[in-house]
């Protein structure tokens, strides 16, 4: 039980460390086409595994800013509502910073 507990731990930190070289990557290249809302998701929920509760709030703050912008840019109307409530990841990101924000 111990090992696994041990190699548990391991992997939530090793998730942390590459969800923040990620997150560093998009402030870096000012975004990326594809794949940015998973980025922000897996940022914010490894910073809530590891404890860091008061980041990951930040984090899924700033996280449904950048979706809020996103789905204020698109046209027409059935697409930017089709962008919040078909896409995945767009769900899930809005609904971890709803949770953080309740918790």
């Amino acid at each position: 039980m111990g090992t696994e507990l041990a190699f548990s731990r391991a992997a939530i930190e090793e998730a942390l460390a590459v969800a923040l070289a990620s997150r560093a990557m998009i402030d870096e290249l000012g975004g990326v086409d594809e794949g940015e809302a998973l980025i922000r998701l897996v940022h914010a929920r490894a910073l809530e595994a590891n404890g860091r509760d008061e980041e990951a709030m930040v984090a899924a703050r700033s996280a449904a800013g950048w979706l809020a912008d996103r789905q204020s840019r698109i046209t027409p109307e059935t697409a930017r509502e089709s962008f919040m409530r078909r896409v995945p990841d767009n769900v899930a990101l809005a609904a971890l910073a709803v949770a953080l924000e309740d918790a």
